[in-house]
């Protein structure tokens, strides 16, 4: 319970995987909407019938432009919240660089001093 609840915090501060997350729903759930409706309405379900190929063709038509282009700019709201991430942890990494650069004068320092007594 606590993995979903983490979760739900992480998307309140993420957008835009909040927004990918929904863009992804609402493509998996066109395409199985338009799979039920291209199934019952334009064949009839049976196994000894053989299957017409321009019907899953057009299916084919409508998932790749529809739930395609939702699915492509869900990657570009993933690929936007991932470089902002990097950019955070750079800034991060620099600081801690430096900080542990200083450390390093530091302790240089304090050796040269205590050599001189």
């Amino acid at each position: 319970m606590k993995h979903y609840q983490s979760v739900a915090e992480q998307m309140k501060k993420n957008k835009f995987m909040a927004v990918a997350v929904c863009l992804i729903g609402v493509g998996l759930f066109v395409e199985v909407v338009s799979l039920v409706l291209f199934l019952f309405k334009t064949t009839k379900i049976d196994v000894s019938l053989p299957i017409d190929p321009q019907i899953f063709a057009n299916y084919g038509a409508l998932v790749g432009g529809v739930v395609g282009s939702l699915f492509s700019l869900a990657g570009v709201f993933l690929l936007i919240q991932n470089l902002s991430e990097q950019g955070q942890n750079f800034l991060r990494e620099q600081i801690e660089s430096r900080f542990f650069g200083l450390v390093a004068i530091h302790r240089e320092n304090e050796t040269g001093i205590s050599d001189k007594k």
